[in-house]
């Protein structure tokens, strides 16, 4: 970095980005869903252990230091909840953190020769000494660095008693053992960064280790996550409750803002214009007055104006329509995300490529965000299923795959007890770093898949997995069991609608009504239920849609199947048997307010070409 540069970066900290007035280098903002949260609080792995061995690489996330100083002077008088975001993204980090630590306990404890109890306690006796000492040599090492000179020489006088412990423990060890085990080398490994550590390391080498970069941004992290636990732990239970979602957070408080002033008044009449445009096109779900699409049209539109782009700088009470995205989603894919681990064996395999040509009939992607409990019952009725099937018919070859969007439970381990009790050939577990939303977990399944079929179903085990059956007679029919032509058979709920209207609330059944009004007006024409979460796609499709869709969070099944009506992918609603199952992630008016939203921006960056599909896959 120049000298030009490295004076721009130190007032970009300072003064943040309007330190040379308004200009045009900064259109993005922090609060953009782009930004990196953990950046904006200082706390991103991706920054802290770069240049280490556990380099993340480059963030896909925005990080300016300018826009670090924007926030930290804007959260001085709104919460924006950011450290809620750091807080879980770091658990998630963690999480993960962890349980490489505990696959190299199991493959340590497997491989070394076992001690008994006595003299494991011993050689333990021996590591918690030796680290003492390394962390304490490195410690002395930064107070000399810093000029701290009797403080320094205080910890050096403390480091040589325990040096004498160790000298004591180790005579202890050895002569426990014979003398062809103790010239081994006994590992353990650091709890802090999961690096491995011997018996036989000396001193510096040790304090290299606690005193290196690797092993202290490892620390920073889980102290800062620590702290973070107990300023951002109770709010992050509160945004829960209220069902809110913190992706959006901020862009639906610049969209209530604004419809409160005279932008509800457009939103209304634009909604009756649009009712009776598409009252008068023959659906006969849609009457002029309908309260369900009234509603729904008012909030969409209305929000979608603001979220779209408005500027308040320049127009206080009005509205400046703009968007700022690429025509073909930027699909970033951590290091870590790229592999399995195979739990027989403790080893990382690469997963294959959806563009690799495939090895069996059926591929399941099941994505799972904090589903420790409803993921188990699941796996169960589909693994069920599954080999039941494999034993009938020798040709049905199949895979599951699971993917942990982020999650901060015991998905993961759940998930992998299974794989360890089926094998990896028929089980994997896809570890996100990050929460994706449902769109973006499903997206990296598929893309890590081997079969010639590909189903999503929901973790919730909401849809009867033998259904599947159906699905598969609509897919044989409509590409002649040939993955290389392009289908889509769906299940639906819609065959319940009339009894699902007369459980809910008067609340729910206008939502409910309103969602799918948006989705006929503005996405998706002739699917009666559109977010059933068990759909089946050939390989052959699934490469063209999967590479094109934008929306990664609940709205994402509307814009595949809008996708693939513009592909021209023939799709065929099945009826299918499905229950409420509680511990839905989705809550009433939020969740509603949020698709809504998102459909909106789906049909209008479409409309205007920021978004645009692959002239190539059309049929």
């Amino acid at each position: 970095m120049s000298a030009h540069d490295q004076m721009r970066a130190m007032l970009d900290q300072l003064m943040g980005t309007a330190r040379n007035g308004e200009t045009n280098r900064y259109s993005v903002k922090f609060y953009d869903t782009k930004v990196c949260k953990s950046f904006l609080l200082g706390c991103c792995p991706h920054e802290i252990l770069a240049s280490t061995r556990m380099d993340l690489g480059e963030c896909p996330k925005v990080h300016d230091l300018a826009l670090r100083a924007d926030y930290e002077n804007a959260s001085k008088n709104k919460d924006y909840y950011y450290d809620v975001d750091a807080m879980e993204h770091l658990q998630a980090f963690i999480a993960d953190c962890d349980r490489r630590t505990e696959a190299a306990k199991r493959r340590l404890a497997e491989t070394q020769e076992e001690l008994t109890a006595e003299v494991a306690a011993k050689a333990n006796a021996v590591h918690e000494l030796a680290e003492e000492i390394g962390k304490k040599l490195a410690k002395a090492e930064a107070l000399g660095e810093a000029g701290q000179v009797e403080e320094s020489m205080k910890l050096m006088s403390e480091i040589d008693e325990l040096r004498a412990k160790k000298t004591r423990a180790e005579q202890e060890y050895r002569s426990s053992i014979p003398a062809s085990t103790y010239q081994q080398q006994k590992l353990r490994v650091c709890e802090v960064c999961s690096a491995y550590l011997g018996i036989h390391d000396n001193d510096m080498r040790l304090a290299d280790h606690f005193g290196g970069k690797l092993h202290l941004g490892f620390l920073a992290i889980r102290e800062k996550l620590k702290e973070l636990e107990k300023t951002a732990g109770p709010r992050q239970k509160e945004l829960r409750k209220n069902g809110r979602d913190r992706d959006h957070e901020d862009l639906v408080n610049h969209a209530v803002e604004t419809i409160a002033r005279r932008n509800l008044k457009l939103a209304i009449e634009i909604g009756n214009s649009v009712i009776e445009e598409i009252a008068t096109g023959g659906d006969p779900r849609i009457v002029p007055g309908d309260p369900a699409a009234v509603i729904a049209t008012v909030t969409m539109i209305g929000t979608t104006i603001v979220v779209v782009g408005h500027d308040r700088a320049k127009d206080p009470d009005g509205i400046v329509l703009k968007v700022t995205t690429t025509p073909f989603p930027k699909i970033v894919r951590f290091k870590d995300e790229q592999f399995y681990e195979d739990p027989a064996t403790g080893d990382n395999q690469p997963f294959p490529s959806l563009e690799d040509e495939p090895t069996l009939k059926l591929s399941v992607i099941i994505p799972a965000f904090d589903e420790e409990k409803r993921l188990p019952i699941m796996l169960d009725e589909c693994l069920q299923y599954l080999e039941d099937r494999s034993h009938k018919e020798k040709d049905f070859t199949y895979e599951v795959i699971v993917v942990s969007d982020g999650s901060r439970d015991r998905t993961v381990d759940v998930a992998m007890e299974y794989a360890r009790r089926h094998g990896t050939e028929k089980v994997r577990v896809l570890a996100l770093v990050q929460n994706r939303g449902k769109g973006g977990a499903v997206r990296m399944g598929m893309l890590s898949s081997r079969g010639r079929f590909l189903l999503f179903a929901d973790a919730d085990g909401a849809t009867k997995f033998a259904d599947y059956e159906k699905l598969e007679r609509s897919m044989a029919q409509l590409s002649a069991n040939d993955w290389h032509r392009d289908a889509m058979a769906i299940g639906s709920r819609a065959h319940l609608e009339e009894e699902a209207t007369a459980k809910r609330t008067f609340f729910r059944t206008i939502l409910m009504h309103g969602f799918h009004f948006l989705v006929w007006t503005f996405a998706v024409k002739k699917v009666r239920d559109t977010q059933c979460g068990f759909k089946l796609v050939t390989r052959s499709a699934a490469r063209k849609l999967f590479q094109v869709m934008h929306v990664e969070r609940w709205a994402f099944d509307v814009e595949l199947l809008f996708i693939a009506q513009s592909y021209n992918i023939p799709i065929e609603e099945i009826a299918v048997k499905w229950q409420e199952i509680e511990g839905s992630k989705l809550t009433p008016f939020w969740s509603w307010l949020q698709m809504g939203r998102d459909l909106m921006l789906i049909w209008f960056r479409y409309a205007i070409g920021a978004w645009q599909l692959r002239k190539e896959h059309s049929n």
